[in-house]
């Protein structure tokens, strides 16, 4: 059962009818969830016998894949690395983003063995959250995608995620819609359409979110927004907020991708998560008040 069921998702370009029972977090979503914890916990077993090939080129055309982690997470963070190395299609390097303190806390096995592959693991400054993206966008305009170290990403994810790009707008597999009042000031996030399935819809009003995959053109980010005294003052916690202002401001439209994304996150990953302090505890709205303020937006530019 294991087997077959992590073969469906891992070849399913769409997933549709899957990510619609998704919906909650359910029985359903906990048992898949427990299921494909198991296989890949097997999987990372062989890899470690030198029982798994893991492959050592991808192709340096295709934007690498930048993620961080942290001690909490270092129990899904392998699982992760294994579904990115099995994608359908490979870019050259896959970054991992880690603390310096947190650096030394990583089984150096584990180290070991994905830097025998395309993975790279990079220490930096602790910049929470915002590790996946903003060491890489302060040293290259090169794209790249951003995905989480506690989300199962099927075979097709990455492929299906660049095979999206329009070359104009932020591009990401999940989405929600924002909710703005007549007077254009943006409702809480308790009131927004979450996950959309608007397949290839691009506007203003489309709030990219990290976990499903997102595809960073550097260059689409101003100065400012790389500003790490500006970030920890007004968005520490939130990158997802501070990268759809910082796309808002340069005038990009974000894009739900042509795929439906099963979001299913690894048993036992989510004991600490960001998503119970933005979402469940309401820091979403509060930081995306905060941000408004300090970075003085007008958004009638862009919700008329």
């Amino acid at each position: 059962m294991e087997k077959n069921l992590f073969y469906y998702l891992c070849t399913s370009s769409e997933g549709y009818i899957l990510s619609k029972s998704l919906k909650n977090r359910g029985t359903f979503r906990r048992g898949l969830s427990l299921i494909l914890t198991k296989f890949m916990r097997k999987r990372l077993k062989e890899a470690k016998k030198g029982c798994l090939s893991l492959p050592i080129y991808g192709s340096s055309k295709l934007p690498p894949i930048s993620l961080t982690s942290y001690p909490l997470r270092y129990d899904s963070l392998p699982l992760v690395l294994l579904n990115l190395l099995d994608q359908s299609k490979l870019p050259e390097k896959i970054y991992v983003w880690l603390s310096y303190k947190d650096y030394k806390l990583l089984d150096p096995e584990i180290i070991e063995l994905f830097q025998a592959s395309i993975v790279e693991f990079h220490q930096t400054q602790n910049y929470g959250c915002h590790k996946k993206w903003l060491p890489l966008a302060t040293v290259s305009n090169q794209p790249f995608v951003i995905c989480d170290d506690d989300i199962f990403y099927p075979k097709h994810w990455y492929e299906s995620l660049i095979n999206s790009d329009d070359g104009q707008s932020c591009t990401a597999h999940r989405c929600h819609l924002m909710r703005i009042s007549p007077d254009v000031k943006i409702l809480p996030y308790a009131s927004w359409d979450k996950d959309i399935q608007s397949f290839g819809q691009s506007s203003y009003g489309l709030f990219p979110v990290g976990c499903g995959g997102v595809l960073i053109f550097p260059e689409r980010i101003s100065s400012r927004f790389r500003d790490w005294h500006l970030i920890s003052n007004a968005c520490p916690k939130a990158d997802d907020v501070w990268l759809k202002l910082a796309h808002l401001e340069s005038g990009v439209y974000c894009k739900k991708s042509l795929y439906s994304f099963p979001c299913i996150e690894y048993a036992n990953s989510q004991a600490v998560s960001l998503m119970h302090t933005n979402v469940d505890l309401g820091y979403n709205d509060i930081q995306i008040k905060h941000c408004l303020s300090e970075l003085q937006l007008d958004l009638r530019k862009y919700f008329k």
